[in-house]
């Protein structure tokens, strides 16, 4: 039979292909999909291409040449850099204690938090009417940081326990939000650039959170390891601040 390895790895592409089909299926997809196949109520043609390229060549100019956009994966890279902490700090800390299945259920929670994370944030996301995007970032990203401090209590595993699955629920918000603000940012043509310059931001920053952890706990105490993490989402809630700043000065809502 399979081993334990074996079904987790067909779980997990069955899962992807099972996503994918819901995905594809949806209405916003299938919306999407005839939005572009028609223009007022007939077929697109290259004319209409052209025409949006025109309309947009002002836009099209590299990603990174926007501050906002540049903002954007700054807070995303500082914010990634707090779980790449944790998901390595985690597993050193148990082993100190000689304990190393603990940190798999510690994960396991952080995990679960996060899918109610995401669960909950899209069925109750304030409306961008009431409070735009930047602004929603500021505020899920200093209830981020503040629910992080709980790290404090990592001397006890049911405390530590805790604070994992809340970090996973508000993690889910800040992560939501980065991809809502890269298609607000982005012109629609690029928006797969923009999203892989996000993936790129995320995979930055889980490395560089990584990194620095592994730096302090061999040469601090676990009280500072368990500390600095939130040092990240101070940074990330400086700059969706100023990410906001500079929404409003362009006249943005980015709603």
């Amino acid at each position: 039979g399979l081993g334990m390895a074996g079904a987790g790895l067909v779980f997990a592409v069955g899962g992807q292909v099972v996503g994918s089909w819901m995905l594809a299926a949806s209405k916003p997809v299938h919306a999407y999909a005839e939005a572009g196949r028609t223009a007022g109520g007939r077929r697109r043609t290259a004319a209409d291409d052209i025409a949006d390229d025109e309309a947009e060549r002002a836009e099209m100019r590299g990603l990174l040449s926007s501050a906002g956009v540049c903002l954007l994966l700054l807070v995303c890279l500082a914010t990634n850099a707090f779980s790449g902490a944790l998901e390595t700090l985690l597993p050193l800390w148990y082993d100190s204690l000689g304990q190393p299945g603990r940190s798999g259920f510690v994960i396991s929670v952080w995990s679960i938090g996060s899918i109610l994370g995401v669960i909950g944030f899209s069925r109750f996301q304030p409306s961008t009417r009431r409070i735009a995007l930047p602004r929603q970032l500021v505020l899920f990203s200093a209830v981020y940081l503040a629910v992080s401090l709980s790290l404090a209590l990592y001397s006890s595993h049911a405390a530590l326990s805790v604070a994992a699955f809340a970090i996973g629920c508000f993690v889910s918000p800040c992560t939501n939000l980065h991809y809502q603000l890269s298609g607000a940012l982005a012109p629609k043509q690029r928006h797969g650039e923009m999203f892989s310059w996000v993936n790129t931001a995320t995979s930055a920053g889980l490395s560089l959170g990584s990194f620095a952890i592994g730096l302090i706990v061999e040469g601090g105490s676990f009280l500072q390891a368990f500390l600095f993490p939130s040092v990240f989402l101070v940074v990330a809630l400086a700059l969706a601040a100023t990410l906001m700043a500079w929404a409003r000065r362009r006249g943005r809502g980015v709603a």
